[in-house]
């Protein structure tokens, strides 16, 4: 994901795109199965102890038509600094 503060006509808004087309496609509910079969997945990896080769991570972006998936939210004068939570999961607007 993608976030930053925009300034368009004299209007502040908050912008971020999914970086994956295939993950912008998600809705709340998919997202939230997936991450109980995540869950569910690692708890039964626990009851077998098994060797897990590391492999480097490596994630193909889809830059094919994001300027359609940028999503833009309207922020209120009083919002002028964005923070990132300590886990990365939530903006606080101050």
């Amino acid at each position: 994901m993608l976030a930053f503060k925009a300034k368009r006509l004299g209007e502040q808004y908050f912008c971020y795109v999914i970086l994956t087309a295939q993950d912008s496609e998600l809705t709340k509910r998919d997202r939230t199965l997936k991450q109980a079969l995540d869950k569910m997945n690692e708890n039964r990896k626990k009851l077998k102890p098994v060797k897990l080769k590391v492999s480097e991570f490596h994630e193909e972006y889809d830059f094919e038509d994001i300027h359609s998936r940028i999503k833009m939210l309207k922020l209120d004068a009083s919002a002028t600094n964005l923070f990132w939570t300590a886990e990365s999961k939530k903006i606080l607007l101050i």
